[in-house]
């Protein structure tokens, strides 16, 4: 049971590192624009959802036990950096559709 929460947590600190990666591919310049799948009412878009993954990623390195050899520090930057980013994108989106 220990090694699948280790597991797990370290599932969760590898997609925190990867996401601003993430965030620049294609698919994510796509949703950026609204041209991705899921596209809905307010709040119920890709880039909605990336915000609300970005929080509970966010939330799960704040509250790990350990610093994974220093680069907690550094993911949980990462994290803020790409919700920045995401909230960015939606105020573009916003002046865009006005």
């Amino acid at each position: 049971m220990k090694t699948s929460s280790l597991n797990r947590r370290s599932a969760l600190f590898g997609a925190a590192l990867a996401l601003p990666v993430a965030l620049q591919s294609g698919t994510a310049a796509e949703a950026a624009e609204g041209k991705g799948k899921g596209k809905g009412k307010e709040g119920e878009g890709p880039i909605h959802h990336a915000l609300r993954e970005l929080k509970a990623v966010k939330l799960h390195l704040e509250k790990a036990p350990h610093d994974f050899g220093g680069h907690k520090v550094q993911a949980l930057k990462d994290v803020n950096a790409a919700h920045a980013s995401l909230e960015k994108a939606l105020e573009f989106e916003a002046k865009k559709g006005a």
